[in-house]
């Protein structure tokens, strides 16, 4: 009697099942994903903010800070030792600030409070 020899690889059926499971694992794994990016990147603006504000206070006891100088930026750059990819705005004169980063579809504002040294989120 002859018998049939499978050859190695899949079938068809058992490909269709592996990326059903894909599929499924995707749709519900997809919202905890984006849910920690987002976390991820707000985590990133806060740290960001909290060496900005370092620098700042910095910057206010070696008496350089101007909250209305052009060179601000280069000074607290020079300062935490690092380029930030988000914006500064709002620099109050007890050095208070909002930073905000945007990243994708993401935009992720903080609030730095001088009198704290604390950061918290912006809602929007």
């Amino acid at each position: 009697m002859r018998r049939l020899k499978r050859d190695g690889g899949f079938t068809t059926a058992e490909l269709c099942i592996v990326i059903m499971v894909i599929v499924i694992l995707t749709i519900f794994l997809f919202p905890r994903m984006s849910a920690l990016i987002a976390d991820a990147r707000y985590s990133e603006a806060r740290q960001d903010a909290a060496a900005i504000g370092a620098a700042v206070e910095i910057l206010k006891i070696e008496g350089l800070y101007d909250p209305d100088g052009d060179g601000l930026y280069a000074l607290i750059v020079m300062e935490s030792g690092r380029e930030f990819l988000g914006t500064i705005s709002d620099m109050e004169a007890d050095g208070s600030f909002i930073y905000s980063h945007k990243s994708g579809d993401y935009i992720c504002v903080v609030r730095y409070d001088s009198a704290t040294g604390s950061v918290s989120d912006v809602k929007q």
